[in-house]
């Protein structure tokens, strides 16, 4: 027997959510346990809507993404003896945007066509 293969969408909201984890530990683990704990906040923010597979919280979770990039980016650059943590960091950032954005694509992609709007 053959299993149906995942939808593409399904895979890639599971790499942004796996994405967003390791980077939530990794700032943790990089600027302490309540430093790492207040710069993930964000994050929380859009989980609700990312745990109901939402695209619009996908969407704005991806904005945070390349906030972090950047920052990270940054600090990287600026504290030369841990810059393969924050460029380690910082790929799991972008790893997290580029799953968020597939997500929102694909999944808008797997909607029925005649279905209907939602506004508001």
């Amino acid at each position: 027997m053959s299993r149906a293969r995942p939808r593409p969408s399904t895979l890639a909201w599971g790499l942004a959510l796996a994405a967003q984890a390791v980077l939530a530990a990794g700032l943790m683990a990089w600027s302490g346990w309540v430093a790492g704990a207040i710069l993930s906040a964000p994050m929380l923010l859009t989980l609700p809507g990312l745990l109901r597979r939402r695209p619009r919280s996908a969407a704005w979770a991806g904005y945070l993404m390349v906030l972090y990039f950047a920052g990270l980016m940054a600090e990287a650059y600026a504290l030369h003896e841990r810059h393969t943590d924050g460029v380690l960091l910082a790929a799991a950032a972008l790893i997290a945007f580029f799953s968020l954005i597939l997500f929102v694509r694909w999944s808008a992609r797997e909607r029925p066509s005649g279905g209907p709007a939602r506004h508001g």
